[in-house]
């Protein structure tokens, strides 16, 4: 993802989820961990894997405020059915293979898609790759598949799109709202979503926002060193008519948003009610936030992997273990204290991650 990770760490198996569009593997890269073999019979389905920890938080969410609205940042292997978990499937279970229960490549996983609301989806026409440039035919038709998977079950699909041209991006909104997404042009040159527009909301209005189906217009904003301080930063922000916010909950990773904050947050500049999402990191710890330990060392606390090439002072973490889980429950339950309307699950695609490290080919 543009400014998140590289796409070269985990392409293998990204392109083995895109198999049904008849392209040719691409060779491995170098993985981010090199590790012994693991015999097949050991390595895990990292993306139900995944998918579990996703459901522990909707569980969570709809038992003690049903209201949060939980959106799921790409990751578009955990609904479009890849080749990779197929041939897991087929391999760890023969029987099922041979009753034709093993849903086939392609499909769609509505259990899955029943936990969440709705995805975020970065450069699914513009900028997946590079900035500014055409997502490619493989991630292109891989996250469109996914999309439209969620928008049959009734979910809310949310797009980014990179630096597109003119024309282009005007293709892109017709494609958007004849697909029922809503689409972010972003043309800031801005790979981190680190800054406001300058420019009125599209689809600016003066509603009130109470769910994510009536938003016409969203803002990701998952830095803030451009400011100051964090009031300067809230100011900003409330000065605003966006339908729906998505944020990190802390300025610079470590001065939290407060109650009071939020509060002002939720409403826009026309003194409307909209949402306010808060980023929720699933795969990867950061050495700059509240909780990290300056001692911490590759498996010393135990779930924590290898730093991250591509993302300078983040660890891959393993995010099934009990002990990551705990730390990402701790900021859950501050999040809703908080008064956040809910949580973007970012960096849920770290799977790739370990399938490159835990390969069954």
């Amino acid at each position: 993802m543009i400014g998140r990770r590289a796409f070269t760490l985990g392409l293998g198996s990204s392109l083995l989820a895109a198999a049904p569009l008849g392209r040719a593997l691409a060779d491995r890269r170098k993985p981010i961990r090199e590790m012994p073999y693991i015999p097949f019979e050991q390595v895990p389905n990292h993306r139900a894997l995944m998918r579990r920890m996703i459901g522990q938080i909707s569980a969570y969410c709809r038992r003690h405020a049903p209201q949060l609205a939980i959106l799921v940042r790409d990751a578009p292997e955990l609904v479009v059915k890849g080749k990779r978990e197929w041939q897991w499937q087929i391999w760890n279970d023969p029987a099922a293979d041979k009753a034709g229960t093993i849903t086939p490549i392609g499909s769609i996983d509505r259990d899955y898609l029943a936990l969440i609301d709705g995805l975020l989806i970065d450069g699914m026409f513009s900028g997946a790759d590079r900035y500014g440039e055409p997502t490619s035919a493989d991630r292109h038709a891989l996250l469109l598949a996914a999309a439209k998977g969620a928008r049959v079950e009734g979910k809310t699909v949310l797009s980014i799109e990179y630096g597109p041209g003119p024309e282009m991006a005007d293709a892109i909104l017709r494609q958007s709202k004849t697909d029922g997404f809503l689409t972010w042009i972003n043309r800031l040159g801005d790979e981190q979503l680190a800054r406001i527009p300058k420019e009125i909301p599209a689809g600016e209005n003066a509603g009130h926002i109470a769910s994510l189906t009536a938003a016409r217009n969203f803002l990701v904003m998952l830095a803030a060193e451009g400011f100051k301080s964090r009031e300067d930063w809230v100011a900003a922000l409330c000065d605003t008519n966006y339908d729906l916010l998505v944020l990190d909950a802390f300025w610079n990773d470590l001065v939290p948003l407060t109650y009071a904050d939020i509060a002002r947050l939720k409403q826009k500049k026309t003194g409307a009610r909209r949402l306010v999402l808060a980023d929720l990191p699933l795969g990867r710890a950061r050495e700059s936030a509240y909780y990290w330990k300056p001692e911490w060392r590759a498996d010393d606390p135990s779930w924590l992997v290898a730093r991250d090439p591509a993302q300078a002072g983040h660890w891959l973490v393993s995010y099934w273990d009990k002990g990551w889980e705990a730390v990402v429950g701790a900021h859950i339950q501050a999040a809703v204290k908080l008064g956040f309307d809910g949580f973007l699950l970012d960096q849920a695609d770290s799977y790739l991650l370990f399938e490159d490290m835990m390969p069954i080919d």
